[in-house]
C-alpha cells in the first residue's frame, strides 16, 4: 500500500490521524487517496458507479456527481455502504 499521509504524520509525532483514516482535504471533500480507496472498493464489490453516486446523493442529501464530490465527513459512511454490498453478496 505504500506510505500514507497518516504514516507521515505519525512519523512526525502527530497522532490524531491514523493510516486507516487519511486526512480529508481542506475543501470539505474527500482526499485523492480516499477517492482511490473508494474506487478500489467499487471495483471489488462490482458496484455500478452511476447507481452508487445516485444512492450517495440521496443518502447524503447533497449532490454527488463524482467520487471527488463526497463530503469528507461522509467517507466512512461511503466505505460502510460498499462493505455492506460486499457482505450482501456472500
Amino acid at each position: 500500500m505504500g506510505i500514507t499521509y497518516g504514516d507521515h504524520l505519525i512519523d512526525s509525532g502527530y497522532r490524531d490521524i491514523t493510516p486507516e483514516q487519511p486526512a480529508a482535504s481542506a475543501s470539505g471533500v474527500i482526499s485523492e487517496e480516499q477517492v482511490g480507496q473508494i474506487q478500489s472498493l467499487i471495483v471489488e464489490v462490482g458496484a455500478d458507479i452511476r447507481r452508487f453516486l445516485a444512492y450517495l446523493t440521496m443518502a447524503f442529501k447533497c449532490s454527488v456527481e463524482k467520487l471527488e464530490d463526497i463530503p469528507a465527513d461522509k467517507f466512512q459512511a461511503t466505505v460502510d455502504a460498499l462493505e455492506a454490498k460486499r457482505k450482501a453478496q456472500k
